[in-house]
């Protein structure tokens, strides 16, 4: 009987700040996933960030006929972390609905450039061939 009423008093006890931990870790998690996205409008622009946080490229793609080729960046500032190919609902300025969209994680402070250079297979796209921001690591 003490054995009892002693486990369930600290069950009720340890339940709260573990429910609380396991909250603050969850909600911690989110933040540090959110990324400053940046895409055409921003082309040519100075963009500042913290360090430690990520940084996503979103551009107009199509799977089978064009690629967004990353000329130069510092690495020692941002960490590639990927590319992934996007679908979204409303269209982008050429009128498809296809994105590609690269992600950088922020480990350094500092001024780096990200540029990027469009490599087309089809001779009927009309797009830039460059993209590039200025990035500000605090």
């Amino acid at each position: 009987m003490y054995g009892e009423a002693t486990s369930r008093r600290w069950g009720r006890r340890g339940l709260a700040p573990a429910l609380l931990l396991a909250l603050a870790l969850m909600f911690a998690g989110c933040a540090a996933k959110a990324a400053t996205m940046v895409g055409y409008e921003d082309h040519g622009r100075t963009i500042v960030i913290p360090r430690g946080s990520n940084l996503a490229i979103v551009l107009d793609a199509h799977p089978d006929d064009n690629l967004w080729q990353v000329e130069s960046y510092d690495n020692n500032l941002l960490d590639f972390q990927g590319t992934r190919l996007v679908k979204l609902a409303q269209p982008s300025r050429y009128g498809g609905h296809m994105f590609r969209q690269l992600e950088y994680r922020a480990v350094g402070s500092g001024t780096t450039r990200v540029k990027l250079t469009f490599v087309s297979l089809d001779e009927f796209h009309d797009i830039a061939d460059a993209f590039w921001v200025r990035v500000v690591i605090n």
